[in-house]
């Protein structure tokens, strides 16, 4: 019976020692995992900026792109206006 209780015993130490592993392998595990979503965060968080400055420079072209417009528009009429004469003198 003793050399049971100490089998025992000694297969009881053995698996606490295996948990006490597993248990430092799942830690390990867990800081990595944290460290790569810390990793996927700070990526995230540069890329919304990247996107913020690609909208802000669509708004600007988008702005310079009305102006541009509108300055034609202008140019045309003057033009029209300049020519109505040459064009009402060769009718």
């Amino acid at each position: 019976m003793a050399g049971r209780a100490a089998k025992a015993a000694q297969d009881i130490s053995q698996l606490t020692e295996d948990s006490g592993k597993n248990v430092n392998l799942g830690a390990q595990t867990v800081e990595r995992a944290n460290e790569t979503l810390n990793d996927i965060i700070s990526e995230v968080e540069k890329t919304v900026e990247q996107i913020a400055r690609v909208t802000e420079a669509a708004k600007k072209q988008a702005g310079t792109i009305d102006e541009i417009s509108g300055v034609s528009a202008q140019i045309d009429t003057r033009m029209q206006d300049l020519s109505r004469p040459f064009l009402d003198a060769a009718e």
